[in-house]
């Protein structure tokens, strides 16, 4: 992948990540929650609502990047702009050696075989820590939970995870993987592990009585997409699905 690309990318993950910051959805009283998605704390989204804002956000899922060949992701790697610089450094030794008359010198090929190795083994090194970082977020797939419980029009029901939308009525139990970023109002001893987002094995208590944090990834209150529900039972407003939730 292009130096250039790579760039833009990572960009836009670090402005992604900032703008975490500003999400104040819990800090603010629940009625307010509910009344900026829509929902009711008690009755949840109508079915109506929720088919709406299907069509305007999309499913509840990650989006899969297409997959690239390893060859040519090792060619990329290989093809760096430093690498070339290297490739082209030690192409010119060779020649360097080739075309110099006393032969028994053989500083020349020595450095330009040093300039190859070096290259090729930090190409295959690079490679394979990108091939471990994409088999780490195909893994993430298999934190999304298939089924979600909800509450909408008033009544209980088991949904695919995918249909969800900010302003669902979500409850969570022990066992379950977390279906969506999710503001916790009423807990009975939830707890939460976030292992699988920000690797910290130690269970998380949910304590919507809790004095509010300012950064939302602190708070008491608020489970995150693709984490799991250690013990008790909670339940919650999602507030963000898919790609706009923080693991997303």
């Amino acid at each position: 992948m292009p130096e250039e690309k790579k760039g833009d990318k990572m960009q836009e993950a670090i402005k992604n990540t900032e703008a975490t910051r500003t999400w104040d959805e819990h800090k603010i009283p629940l009625e307010d929650l509910c009344k900026r998605y829509y929902t009711d704390s008690k009755n949840g989204l109508t079915s109506a609502k929720a088919e709406q804002l299907f069509k305007e956000i999309g499913p509840n899922e990650l989006a899969k990047k297409e997959a690239v060949p390893w060859y040519c992701l090792f060619i990329g790697e290989l093809t760096g702009f430093f690498s070339l610089l290297l490739w082209f450094g030690s192409f010119l030794c060779f020649i360097g050696y080739g075309i110099q008359p006393d032969k028994e010198d053989m500083s020349n090929l020595y450095l330009g075989v040093v300039l190859a190795a070096v290259t090729l083994i930090t190409g295959i090194f690079s490679y394979l820590q990108a091939s471990k970082s994409a088999e780490m977020m195909a893994q993430f797939e298999n934190f999304i939970p298939p089924i979600a419980n909800v509450i909408r029009d008033g009544k209980t029901q088991a949904i695919e995870a995918r249909m969800m939308v900010p302003g669902d009525l979500v409850i969570i139990a022990v066992g379950e993987n977390i279906p969506a970023d999710t503001i916790i109002f009423e807990s009975k001893e939830m707890k939460v592990n976030n292992a699988s987002l920000t690797g910290e094995p130690l269970d998380i208590l949910m304590d919507p009585e809790a004095p509010k944090e300012a950064f939302i990834m602190e708070a008491k209150n608020c489970c995150f997409f693709g984490t799991s529900c250690s013990a008790g039972k909670g339940k919650g407003i999602a507030i963000k699905t898919g790609d706009r939730t923080i693991i997303g």
